[in-house]
This record gives C-alpha cells, structure tokens and sequence, in this order.
C-alpha cells in the first residue's frame, strides 16, 4: 500500500487505494493511523509527501522495475472504470508512461476529448513530454 501512495501522481481516494491493494477499508484505515502523519491528504486524493518515507520505499520496495511497472499498471487498471475527468487524465496518463505503455498512452492521448482535457497551462509541458516520447518510439499521434 505505501508502494501506491508513493508512485501516485495527484493523490489515490480511499476507495481506490482499498480496491487496488484489495483491502477492506477498516484495514485500510488502520494502515492510514499509522502513515497518516507523512502523508497529504487535499481534498479526498491522499499521497506520501515525506520525502525521507519516499527516498525509504523508492530503495526498499520499487528497486526491482518489473515491480514498479506492475503496481503503475494497478493504477491505470482502477482509473480506467473511472468517469472521465482532468485529475483521472493527469493521473492515468503519467502511470501509462511510467509503465512504459506507450500504445496505451497514445490510445488515450488521441481522443480529443482527452487531449482537450489536457491541453492547459498546467499540463501542457506533461503532455509535450509524452508527445515527444511517443514520437522517439514511432507512434504517429495524427493517425
């Protein structure tokens, strides 16, 4: 469960971090009185901030990147049943990349919909970043 709260980008509701880590949520709350104090929590999304927590799990529990790809694609699995909004887009987007699946990420990147979303102040260097990667692995975005 740190793993989550670590690789989150924007933050994982209650409800998401319970159906990923398939805990209930009285666990899942027991697990938070412990971790609460190094962890965010902005409006319902909460991540791990504490920067010696994250430097901790970043070299005890993701140095293997089979195992760091897989708890990405948890994410991506619970976000895509998700309705669509900017905060599911952000999130989903960065863990596509990050996972390395970058068909996926063009999939999502090409409904204009989603590139609309996206394309913003706040999000445009995001979204050249992934442009740009896609365009290095040979995907054509206009296509």
């Amino acid at each position: 469960m740190l793993n989550l709260l670590v690789l989150t980008y924007k933050g994982l509701t209650l409800e998401e971090l319970a159906s990923i880590a398939q805990v209930k949520m009285s666990q899942l709350m027991v697990f938070l009185s412990v971790f609460k104090s190094f962890c965010f929590k902005f409006k319902s999304f909460w991540k791990i901030i504490n920067m010696n927590v994250l430097k901790f799990c970043e070299k005890e529990y993701l140095q293997d990147r089979e195992e760091k790809k897989n708890v990405h694609l948890d994410i991506v699995n619970e976000l895509q049943a998700k309705r669509l909004s900017l905060r599911k887009l952000e999130e989903l987007t960065i863990h596509l990349f990050l996972a390395e699946e970058y068909f996926a990420l063009k999939q999502t990147l090409c409904l204009i919909e989603n590139f609309l979303l996206l394309n913003n102040e706040n999000t445009k260097m995001l979204l050249h970043e992934f442009w740009r990667k896609l365009e290095h692995k040979g995907y054509d975005l206009v296509q």
